[in-house]
């Protein structure tokens, strides 16, 4: 199934029991350093909506910081990105307990 953005998915990692998109390293440092700036993901999300992201660069971001899935889905996208990320979980969850 092809997926409704245009941006990669990213895979999939349990971090200490959280199903979670595997964070990247890069984009966590650059938003601590934001951070002692007073820059954070509410001003991403506010920019996001001035028009200064696209859903989609946001809906990636939101990946990259290492997002839980399910907290993903309680975050203001639209829903083929959620149901993008929850069949994506299902297939994590099931290639997992095939190897058990």
């Amino acid at each position: 199934m092809p997926r409704p953005q245009s941006n990669p998915m990213q895979p999939l990692a349990m971090v200490d029991g959280v199903l979670r998109f595997a964070e990247n390293r890069i984009v966590r440092d650059l938003m601590d350093m934001a951070a002692e700036h007073g820059f954070n993901l509410n001003n991403i999300v506010l920019g996001q909506q001035m028009g200064a992201y696209t859903i989609d660069e946001l809906a990636q971001f939101h990946q990259l910081t290492g997002y839980s899935v399910s907290g993903y889905g309680d975050l203001n996208l639209p829903r083929k990105y959620v149901k993008a990320a929850d069949e994506e979980a299902d297939r994590f969850r099931e290639k997992k307990a095939r190897k058990k």
